[in-house]
């Protein structure tokens, strides 16, 4: 029996979000198997590699991207494992907009 689920996230640039994932020092794969429960796979357009057998990957869904990943076995909740994910993939996406209507970004600070 699978134990895999798929969550909608807001990611919709595969790039952005393959640079986050290996920035934050994940091994990326791409258009290969998620990896679960007893040797069942499900195929990704990105995939987090993890070292206990249990893959998280993220696939084309209409415009937007889905994780999916069988999380009884991962070792980690979805939303503990996008956070810091979500937040970089913001940060990208405001750098990417500004860059494309000419801004630049002189400095940036966390607060």
């Amino acid at each position: 029996m699978s134990h895999f689920t798929s969550i909608k996230v807001q990611f919709k640039n595969k790039e952005i979000l393959k640079r986050i994932l290996v920035a934050q020092g994940h091994e990326v794969l791409e258009n290969t198997y998620v990896r679960g429960y007893r040797g069942n796979r499900v195929r990704a357009d990105l995939v987090v590699r993890r070292s206990n057998g249990y893959d998280i990957g993220f696939r084309q869904r209409g415009d937007s991207l889905e994780m999916i990943a069988d999380f009884w076995g991962t070792g980690v909740s979805a939303e503990a494992f996008l956070a810091p994910i979500r937040q970089a993939y913001t940060r990208e996406q405001l750098l990417a907009t500004a860059a494309e209507k000419g801004f630049t970004v002189e400095s940036e600070s966390v607060d």
